[in-house]
């Protein structure tokens, strides 16, 4: 009698070494920009558009997206749009503008302030702090697989 090997599946996901501020404006890209250069004391720069292909379409989406390199708490930061002409980054949050992705080594308290700097910048409505319990199911890949990539 021949033992078939035993399967061991394991559900590993990756850990997030990246904050991601979800943000909600009126404002086009530029501005946006602009204005949390000015409130958080960084540079975020444009920069080639995010190319990604959305479910069920073949065609890539270019996402506006501006970024900021090591500043001198050594964060980085990518500003990127979840809407473009022909769809959306993250379809679950269709309310959001915006997402900020901050890397590199932040604390509870530095994460705090950024938030609120933001949500106190003028023409911004609402900003918090996008964590996977907050994401749908069906979005948690994508949602790894996008923000890892910059």
């Amino acid at each position: 009698m021949i033992n078939k090997p035993k399967i061991i599946k394991l559900n590993i996901e990756p850990d997030l070494d990246f904050r991601l501020i979800a943000i909600a404006t009126s404002m086009n890209d530029y501005n946006l920009s602009w204005k949390i250069n000015k409130s958080l004391d960084i540079s975020l720069q444009r920069d080639e558009e995010l190319l990604v292909e959305l479910e069920n379409s073949k065609e890539k989406k270019a996402f506006s997206l501006y970024r900021c390199c090591e500043n001198s708490n050594g964060l980085r930061y990518v500003l990127v749009a979840n809407k473009s002409e022909n769809g959306l980054l993250l379809r679950d949050l269709p309310n959001i503008d915006f997402f900020l992705k901050i890397s590199g080594e932040i604390y509870d308290n530095e994460e705090n302030e950024i938030v609120s700097a933001i949500k106190n910048t003028e023409g911004i409505m609402i900003a918090y702090v996008l964590t996977k319990e907050l994401l749908p199911n069906t979005q948690h890949k994508k949602f790894f697989t996008v923000f890892s990539t910059f």
